[in-house]
């Protein structure tokens, strides 16, 4: 979240200064200018985020101009195509009355503007993982440091504030590459996905674990002592990673004063036989966007947690699920043909056919993980946003 307080630091940490060029202003470059000396940012809405966002439909110069005046005390410009040319034309008269505009290229773009993922790249304008040098420019490249979440759950932030949207999550024993460690924050990416984020410094610690087992029900406490009439100090999820060092009285010890009870866990390379069986775990659970727990999940979440329980590891994110998962089945209209264990994609929504008939999903119509017809849910779902099913999948 963009803050008054921090907007000059904002603007150093993300626009250096470049040359402004006719011309160079194309759709995915951010425009970082100061108004009356507070902050105004205009670029894909992916990128940063702000309390206050607008999105210009058709606006003329002055449409535009007036929702510039609004945005004076700070916010975000989501700018559609059709707008984009708007924008350029109020570019002309910003640049020669304001302070000088500071203009880069947004996240994950490569020398010549080939797109990388912005969401599996770890690579700022001002700071870059050592590996993508060549591959992207940057003020500064770094190797980083291996480290491991030390928390039974971690939240993965846009941006470095606790007010930021929830990309994802990251569990307990989970791996990660820390890239820049700033009041409290680091920029991280995870291995098990590749996703980059802000994580709370609070909840890594150095090194990466050498798992022996993992947690294998919906959520386990973690006592002080190998006695269930202690008081838990916290919970590890579905999932967690954990390196057993003796087993005492039922107990499994997990750390110097961190024990589980030993029949939640399961050797780290086992695998679940039935994937969507583990989803069905989660049947009511809370729908949370960037959720993997049973205290909160979202559609995407759901298919990457059933999978990794069963050995299929996948990507995040549904539009990245849907070009990884299985091999594509024939969109009948009637929706016949379809099995236990189909992945059924929209564009931002997924969900696991438990039959024939019925599908499992985290969805924020119900808000919680629902099992309903598919026919029901296509419906609906078409009814509401205009999307149709773009992909059923099915995996080997």
């Amino acid at each position: 979240m963009l803050r008054p307080d921090g907007a000059h630091m904002f603007i150093r940490r993300e626009f250096a200064p470049v040359g402004l060029r006719k011309g160079c202003l194309k759709r995915g470059f951010f425009l970082a200018s100061q108004l009356d000396h507070r902050l105004i940012l205009a670029g894909k809405l992916k990128e940063h985020t702000s309390k206050r966002v607008l999105h210009l439909r058709g606006q003329g110069a002055g449409g535009f101009n007036g929702l510039f005046q609004k945005l004076c005390h700070g916010g975000l410009i989501a700018f559609p195509p059709k707008a984009w040319k708007v924008f350029r034309v109020s570019l002309k008269r910003l640049s020669s009355q304001d302070k000088p505009i500071s203009i880069r290229p947004a996240t994950g773009y490569e020398k010549g503007m080939t797109k990388l993922d912005p969401r599996l790249t770890p690579a700022r304008p001002d700071l870059a993982a050592a590996h993508l040098r060549g591959l992207v420019t940057a003020d500064a490249y770094v190797a980083g440091r291996p480290m491991q979440i030390a928390i039974g759950v971690a939240d993965v932030h846009r941006s470095p504030s606790h007010d930021a949207p929830l990309d994802t999550q990251a569990l307990f024993g989970e791996a990660v590459t820390l890239y820049e460690d700033h009041e409290g924050w680091g920029w991280a990416q995870l291995a098990r996905d590749g996703y980059v984020g802000y994580v709370a410094m609070a909840a890594l610690a150095e090194g990466h674990l050498a798992p022996t087992h993992r947690v294998a029900v919906n959520r386990t406490f973690v006592y002080p002592g190998p006695d269930l009439k202690l008081p838990a100090r916290r919970a590890s999820p579905l999932g967690a990673a954990v390196c057993v060092r003796a087993t005492q009285g039922g107990f499994a010890q997990i750390g110097e004063t961190a024990f589980v009870f030993a029949g939640h866990l399961v050797p780290y390379d086992s695998r679940e036989k039935d994937f969507v069986a583990v989803a069905e775990r989660f049947l009511h659970v809370p729908y949370l966007w960037g959720g993997k727990t049973s205290l909160g999940i979202d559609c995407s979440g759901l298919v990457q947690i059933a999978l990794d329980a069963a050995g299929v590891a996948v990507p995040r994110d549904t539009d990245l699920q849907e070009k990884a998962i299985g091999a594509p089945l024939n969109l009948d209209a009637d929706l016949t043909g379809l099995r236990r264990g189909d992945v059924i994609f929209w564009p931002g929504h997924v969900g696991i056919m438990q039959d024939a008939a019925n599908l499992l999903h985290a969805n924020a119509h119900h808000m919680l993980v629902a099992s309903e017809p598919l026919r029901a849910a296509r419906d609906r779902i078409l009814a509401k946003t205009a999307q149709p099913i773009t992909a059923i999948k099915r995996l080997g």
